[in-house]
C-alpha cells in the first residue's frame, strides 16, 4: 500500500469519526429520552438534597438559580405552569455549530421535598 493510501484511509477512518462523535453526543437526544435518562438517575419522588447531591456530582448545579419557587415550564404543546413550589436548575452543557445549543434542566419539588417533574429545555442561540 502506498503512503498516498495509507494517508486518505487515515483521513476518511479520522472523518468517519468525527461524524461518529458529533452525533453521538448524548445532548442531542431528544427531551424525552434525556428526561427519561435523568428519572434513572433521580427518580421521582426523590429529596431535593438527593437530587442535588446527584447535580454536584455531575457538575450540573447551577449555582446562580434561586429555586425559592416552583420552576416555570414552558415546555411545547403544554399549558405554560409552575411545577412545585421549590426547585433546582443544572446545566447539562451545550452543543452544535455555528448555532450552539444549550441544555437546562429544571427539577420541581414539591412541600414535603419529594421530586414531583423534570423540565428538559433546550434554546438554540442564533445569534
Amino acid at each position: 500500500m502506498t503512503k498516498t493510501r495509507i494517508i486518505k484511509l487515515a483521513l476518511c477512518a479520522a472523518l468517519i469519526g468525527s461524524i461518529g462523535v458529533f452525533f453521538a453526543n448524548p445532548l442531542r437526544r431528544s427531551d424525552a429520552s434525556i428526561k427519561a435518562s435523568l428519572l434513572r438517575q433521580t427518580p421521582l419522588g426523590s429529596s431535593r438534597s438527593e437530587v442535588g447531591a446527584v447535580l454536584e456530582r455531575h457538575g450540573w448545579l447551577d449555582r446562580n438559580y434561586s429555586g425559592t419557587t416552583g420552576y416555570y415550564c414552558q415546555a411545547p404543546g403544554d399549558p405554560a405552569r409552575t411545577v412545585g413550589v421549590t426547585s433546582l436548575a443544572g446545566n447539562l452543557g451545550d452543543y452544535g455549530f455555528p448555532f450552539p445549543t444549550n441544555v437546562a434542566v429544571f427539577w420541581g419539588f414539591d412541600r414535603d421535598d419529594h421530586l414531583i417533574d423534570i423540565w428538559v429545555w433546550k434554546t438554540t442561540d442564533a445569534f
